[in-house]
């Protein structure tokens, strides 16, 4: 089994941007724009449970995992929470752990696991769509003079929080074991610095001001509102039918 705090966490992010990106498939911009966000929301689900189980979660672990799990065993990137309910900040943070994604995903390689790699094809496809949905608003928002203050600030806010998304993460229990890693700390640096280069070339191009961007990366915490937040959401859901599995992931 592999036991990655980082591959996990990341788990975190994409579950945590999907349930909050669920939301604009009512609340939304355009009817098209809602269809497209709930796809995605759905496709980001899905990476979250692949990955997970490329850990060894079956679907009842996990469901254990996103449903009773106490915030305190939580450790999302903040880049991954939206700070409120607007467009621009959903844009740019969906377009941020995009590419964190991509910058990563050549460091999660299981060559002895045809399956997974099978499985990894499939998610990286889905990234590329994702990628170029995202960039698409990013062209949209920062070239409309009616948008561009705006995003730009929201940018700024993102790129703030984005610093901890290849930072080190708290583990509590026994040291594990390199064998149980897929993510190594020299793969976090190399990611990171991929994903800096990355993200600066990209807002570059569409005239933003990138200087914001995370050069130094800071450890990751655990819990935090955002996620006191998505509980009680959760909660509401599983209280509807206290003795249904919910199986999410399936």
């Amino acid at each position: 089994m592999i036991r990655d705090p980082h591959v996990l966490a990341l788990c975190d992010d994409l579950f945590i941007q999907a349930h909050q990106l669920a939301g604009w498939i009512t609340d939304y911009v355009d009817l098209e724009e809602s269809l497209a966000v709930g796809s995605i929301s759905q496709e980001l689900l899905a990476h979250s449970a692949a990955l997970m189980g490329i850990c060894g979660f079956g679907p009842e672990d996990r469901d254990e995992r996103i449903f009773r799990r106490a915030a305190a065993q939580w450790c999302p990137s903040q880049v991954s929470c939206l700070p409120d309910r607007n467009w621009p900040a959903a844009v740019v943070r969906g377009f941020l752990l995009n590419r964190a994604m991509i910058a990563i995903r050549p460091h999660l390689a299981v060559p002895d696991k045809p399956h997974v790699q099978q499985l990894a094809e499939v998610i990286n496809a889905e990234e590329d769509l994702h990628a170029g949905h995202w960039f698409r608003w990013v062209n949209i928002l920062a070239g409309d003079a009616d948008t561009a203050v705006e995003f730009q600030q929201e940018v700024d806010r993102a790129l703030a929080d984005a610093s901890d998304l290849f930072g080190s993460i708290p583990v509590d229990g026994d040291e594990i074991a390199e064998s149980e890693l897929l993510l190594h700390e020299q793969d976090l640096v190399t990611a990171h610095s991929t994903w800096v280069n990355d993200v600066t070339e990209l807002l570059t191009q569409r005239g933003l001001v990138a200087s914001a961007v995370p050069t130094e990366v800071r450890a990751r915490t655990a819990g935090g509102p955002c996620v006191d937040e998505l509980l009680r959401e959760l909660g509401h859901a599983r209280e509807a039918d206290g003795t249904s599995n919910y199986e999410i992931y399936q």
